[in-house]
């Protein structure tokens, strides 16, 4: 029996050498050396009717939107998908849209820009449902930049003291976009 015991556990070891730690994902952090942690969720199909910007892969993890909002500093610096619906956007050029969870209307917003502004969202995109690939950087507006957005139509969380304004801001490589209505501006 012992024989046994001591094969088995040789066995085990081997397999976890090989297969190497697995991730936790409520301590490693991204840029650990430690493989990123993706988790297996339903997700509804999305079918795309437009695509802006770079072309969407499948290798990248889909994190749901709430658990961005709940914890991105965990996600900061990632390169991710997620979705959403647009809830506004830049009514001047199209160079950002706000997008919330879109199974609740209630739900906190994130601010979504378009890398190296090689892309930018038709102003009529209030209600589209999107889904973007990109990377998640928690970011300080300069009172100027807030004032700008403020121009810009964008509703902002309120202001510190000296006129700076902490946000959630997503750069986007591609957006895939469904149910605009295509019908106004």
């Amino acid at each position: 029996m012992k024989t046994l015991s001591a094969s088995l556990l040789a066995a085990l070891a081997v397999t976890v050498a090989c297969n190497g730690a697995r991730p936790n994902i409520d301590t490693d952090k991204p840029g650990d050396d430690v493989e990123t942690p993706v988790e297996e969720e339903e997700v509804k199909p999305f079918i795309a009717e437009e695509r802006f910007g770079a072309e969407l892969v499948d290798h990248l993890p889909v994190v749901d939107f709430d658990k961005l909002l709940t914890d991105p500093g965990f996600y900061e610096g990632m390169e991710l998908e997620t979705r959403g619906t647009v809830r506004q956007s830049c009514q001047v050029r199209g160079c950002w849209m706000a997008v919330r969870n879109t199974d609740d209307a209630n739900s906190k917003e994130m601010t979504v820009r378009f890398k190296d502004y090689a892309f930018f969202m038709p102003f009529n995109s209030r209600g589209a449902e999107v889904r973007y690939q990109g990377t998640l950087f928690l970011d300080v507006l300069t009172a100027a930049e807030a004032d700008e957005l403020r121009a810009e139509g964008y509703e902002l969380p309120a202001a510190e003291a000296d006129g700076t304004v902490n946000q959630l801001l997503f750069m986007a490589s591609g957006v895939e976009m469904a149910g605009r209505d295509q019908s106004g501006r």
